[in-house]
């Protein structure tokens, strides 16, 4: 099972392996957060992160250019983290229900690997623009 949440909510047993996806880091205090992985390549490129971040472009437009480039090796080694731990919960900085690209991550996911939906009762609509 795939889940998300904010790296600044409190883990929860439920979290499984806590998979931080975050291509920098820009608050300090994050790495004194808990963590078990770190896998930078799923998130978007810097180029595309700092564009969003100066309002250049759109969320929908961050989210086209995080889907094209997602890293399949990426993808494969949270499926085999989520295979390994049986749930996953993908971390990033933003809070609901403000956009974040892992909200993107999980649906690209999901798409490949259906079986790793969260029951209906604790999924999260999708974010608004």
């Amino acid at each position: 099972m795939i889940r998300d949440k904010s790296v600044y909510d409190p883990p929860a047993p439920e979290d499984g392996h806590r998979v931080l996806v975050m291509r920098i880091v820009r608050d300090p205090a994050i790495h004194d957060l808990p963590y078990d992985t770190w896998i930078k390549s799923l998130s978007p490129s810097l180029d595309t992160l700092n564009r969003w971040w100066a309002k250049k472009i759109t969320t929908p437009e961050m989210y086209a250019e995080f889907r094209a480039g997602v890293s399949e090796r990426g993808l494969r080694r949270l499926r085999r983290l989520e295979q390994e731990h049986g749930t996953v919960t993908i971390l990033c900085r933003e809070r609901r229900p403000h956009a974040c690209h892992r909200y993107e991550l999980k649906r690209i996911y999901l798409e490949r690997y259906p079986d790793a939906a969260e029951p209906a009762a604790t999924r999260h609509p999708k974010p608004k623009n």
